[in-house]
């Protein structure tokens, strides 16, 4: 995340750690002492919960959903890609789930608001929930959750 959001910002080296936040080179340090097998030394330590992180399983995870699923993803989010939104739902039609639906918002943040990025956006409306977001989440939930509840009398 660190690397991508500096590479949006201009020319980055992912080598030089030394330009990372240092809570990020902190995260780092865990996740290579996690895997190095090191043990949680103090309360604050996350090597163990990165171990468990690392040996899940996202596709037999997948497997189990058998529940309509929506996928919403800002284009534009810098804490998780847009290409792992498109991935994860393939991931579950692949699986077998028939009720996958994935929505990429051109030019959306992680919280579905104008991205950082876009100068043009009034400061006032930085913050602001995309109404089309909104409206794509209320129209799945009355045609797929309500709709079924409708349908099936549950």
């Amino acid at each position: 995340q660190t690397i991508y959001k500096q590479a949006l910002e201009g020319l980055t080296n992912p080598v030089d750690r030394e330009k990372y936040p240092q809570i990020v080179r902190w995260l780092m340090t865990q996740i290579d002492e996690a895997k190095a097998g090191k043990a949680d030394s103090t309360p604050t330590d996350l090597r163990e919960y990165i171990r468990q992180h690392l040996a899940l399983n996202p596709t037999e995870t997948y497997k189990r959903v058998q529940c309509p699923v929506l996928i919403l993803q800002g284009e534009r989010d810098a804490q998780v890609l847009a290409s792992h939104a498109v991935a994860a739902a393939r991931a579950l039609a692949d699986a077998g789930n028939k009720q996958v639906s994935v929505r990429i918002f051109p030019n959306l943040s992680h919280i579905f608001a104008p991205s950082p990025l876009d100068r043009n956006i009034p400061t006032e409306k930085k913050n602001e929930i995309s109404p089309e977001a909104l409206e794509t989440i209320q129209k799945w939930v009355v045609e797929v959750v309500i709709g079924k509840e409708n349908r099936t009398g549950k």
